[in-house]
């Protein structure tokens, strides 16, 4: 196992008035690894608007950024029978872009539309051989372990409240998810990269039904 030295962090949150039409979240995560030079900084924001009663938008961005971070990349036979692993020193950026929103035309019948975008990049620097004592030695392995990982969903959703505790919901989504080892130039080309590729299409149909039990039960006992 790779050893890592203790680690280093703090956390801070700022958050607006949720009674107010605007509210919004502020994350801000940060880790370090001093003996290995590992940096990790996490800023999510999190803003909601209530335009009325009855409709009202949500955003969440999420974005993490880690410098030097250690990821196993491989596993090899040696010559001595026995296995060599090896880890590469990376560079890691994430983002998570979440939009929904919600629209209530009365009290049995709500709309819900989620878009979603999640896209991972991991560049690697250089790669080093771990040790039976778990630190890592500089190593002449080579490989191509560069990854950029995206997944786009769009959701529309219409929930029918029919009767106490029953449901009718149908559900439309489109779905795209891509894996290669391109680095990216920025997001929004990015973004438009998985735009344009193939794209997976769904349509379902749930119903959910509450069954009283024990007012069945009295009905069918008076009967008899």
């Amino acid at each position: 196992h790779l050893h890592k030295p203790l680690s280093i962090g703090n956390t801070a949150q700022i958050t607006t008035d949720s009674r107010k039409a605007f509210y919004s979240v502020f994350n801000n995560k940060f880790t370090t690894y001093p003996g290995l030079s590992f940096v990790s900084n996490t800023f999510t924001v999190m803003p909601r608007y209530r335009f009325t009663d009855r409709f009202s938008l949500f955003y969440q961005l999420g974005f993490t950024r880690v410098k030097n971070d250690y990821g196993w990349v491989n596993t090899l036979p040696s010559e001595n029978n026995d296995q060599d692993i090896y880890f590469g020193r990376r560079n890691v950026q994430t983002v998570n872009s979440i939009l929904s929103g919600k629209y209530i035309f009365n009290t049995k019948l709500i709309a819900t539309v989620r878009l979603r975008h999640y896209w991972s990049e991991v560049e690697y620097i250089d790669f080093h051989q771990l040790l039976k004592s778990g630190l890592l030695e500089n190593s002449t392995y080579t490989g191509s372990h560069n990854l950029n990982f995206n997944t786009f969903t769009g959701d529309l959703q219409l929930i029918w409240y029919f009767a106490p505790g029953s449901e009718l919901s149908v559900v439309y989504k489109d779905a795209i998810s891509t894996l290669d080892e391109s680095v990216a130039e920025n997001y929004f080309r990015n973004l438009a990269d998985v735009v344009d590729s193939p794209m997976a299409r769904s349509f379902s149909l749930r119903v959910l039904y509450y069954i009283d039990y024990g007012t069945m039960k009295s009905k069918l006992i008076r009967k008899k």
